[in-house]
């Protein structure tokens, strides 16, 4: 269907979710201001996308929220080569307006930085961490985004640039926005002392020096879907419940390599939606 914003943030916090219950989160703990996208307008139905901030921020309030966090995309003009992430919390750069913001912000930042995270970001110490009435020029004395005026910490989140075509590509893949939710997980684990899951994730080109992309793939003997490019992440996940839990495997799809699961590892609820 194209790329739409709607769409690559609600994947994201697809696998935030997922990755939460699998540190130990009871899902009652966990609020989504929305899990599906459409239709507009908004007609006050749970669950629809074009939700009001101040709607957002009631919920926030009513739910009394540990942390709060809106997951997003940054722009510019199409075909730019500009390509980091942000981080705003309400307030300035140098105060901010709902203590422990800035320290949610830093505990997130460790999994986007540039050496945690390979792709979006160019730097290896430098952060973009900014209070949203600095970083938008406000004279503001209550915070500038919508979004964050409420009483829980945390931030707005823009995990990379959409109008960066690699990074729309992408985008355009299901478990890579998944992924970005997991580093969003792996933060607030961070932040919260959370379980660490016992399984992790593979994730990008699978190959060595002697073997090509192609050549790996074709490698698997066991599993007569992993050499072919029409092969599907459904068609192969169906594959692997069907082998020993010791049987590990890998599958290739829309340019990225991710871990086909076996029987005894926990799957996200909706990989396969």
């Amino acid at each position: 269907c194209g790329f739409y914003e709607s769409n690559t943030n609600m994947w994201k916090v697809y696998g935030l979710y997922d990755e939460l219950i699998k540190m130990g989160v009871n899902a009652s703990n966990i609020m989504l201001s929305r899990w599906e996208s459409g239709p507009y307008p908004y007609n006050g139905e749970d669950g629809t996308y074009n939700k009001p901030l101040s709607v957002i921020c009631a919920e926030v309030n009513s739910f009394g929220a540990d942390m709060f966090l809106s997951v997003h995309s940054n722009a510019l003009t199409d075909g730019t080569s500009t390509n980091y992430p942000l981080f705003l919390y309400r307030g300035t750069d140098a105060q901010e307006l709902v203590a422990g913001s800035k320290d949610m912000c830093n505990a997130l930042w460790q999994y986007f930085k540039y050496g945690s995270n390979e792709i979006d970001y160019y730097s290896r110490n430098a952060t973009d961490i900014r209070g949203d009435i600095t970083f938008y020029n406000s004279s503001s004395t209550t915070g500038y985004l919508g979004v964050l005026k409420h009483n829980s910490p945390g931030f707005l989140s823009e995990g990379y640039f959409h109008t960066y075509q690699p990074a729309r590509h992408r985008a355009l893949n299901i478990d890579y926005c998944k992924m970005e939710g997991v580093r969003y997980a792996r933060g607030i684990r961070d932040y919260f002392n959370l379980n660490t899951p016992s399984t992790g994730y593979i994730m990008g080109t699978i190959k060595d020096r002697d073997h090509t992309l192609e050549q790996v793939a074709r490698s698997m003997p066991t599993s007569p879907l992993m050499a072919r490019r029409s092969s599907s992440i459904k068609m192969v996940h169906s594959w692997a419940t069907t082998q020993p839990t010791t049987t590990t495997t890998a599958c290739l799809c829309s340019a990225t390599w991710r871990l086909a699961l076996t029987p005894s590892v926990p799957r996200p609820t909706d990989i396969l939606k």
